[in-house]
């Protein structure tokens, strides 16, 4: 650009002091040297995209590798899945009657815990009845031991 510049100030110069034959080989020189940077200018872009902008195959598989391992597993899970069998509503009705014998199972095994613990308090009771009066006949076994002694 600074080239561009200086070729008009030139042309500019030449023009105002009077050089009107030289004013159309200035106007050339311009040209050129327009055309000129505008080769230069598409050449290093290009350079630059052929340079900096290309990826080598490598590069790609290197990249492309680990999600290809990913996608080859999400392939496996989703295989595991489709490959599982559907519950059916049949199977939905055979569990809702499975579930429905075993809280059946579960309130008469809670009946007879009842009826056992019941079973049982009273069987303490009695034992505890039973101990007391035990004691009492052993009090009073003493006491006859004692009058007997004392004979």
């Amino acid at each position: 650009m600074r080239i561009i510049k200086k070729c008009k100030i030139m042309l500019a110069i030449k023009v105002f002091m009077g050089y009107h034959e030289s004013k159309s080989i200035a106007e050339r020189e311009v040209r050129v040297v327009k055309r000129s940077l505008s080769l230069l200018s598409l050449l290093s872009l290009f350079l630059m995209l052929f340079v900096v902008g290309c990826a080598t195959k490598d590069y790609v598989r290197q990249q492309i590798e680990p999600l290809n391992d990913r996608i080859s597993k999400l392939e496996a899970r989703v295989a595991a899945l489709e490959a599982r069998p559907m519950p059916t509503a049949s199977s939905a009705d055979e569990a809702l009657r499975q579930a429905a014998e075993a809280k059946a199972l579960a309130q008469e095994a809670m009946k007879l815990t009842k009826e056992c613990c019941g079973k049982g308090e009273d069987a303490a009771r009695r034992a505890e009845e039973a101990a007391k009066r035990a004691e009492a006949a052993g009090e009073r076994a003493k006491k006859a031991f004692e009058l007997q002694q004392k004979k």
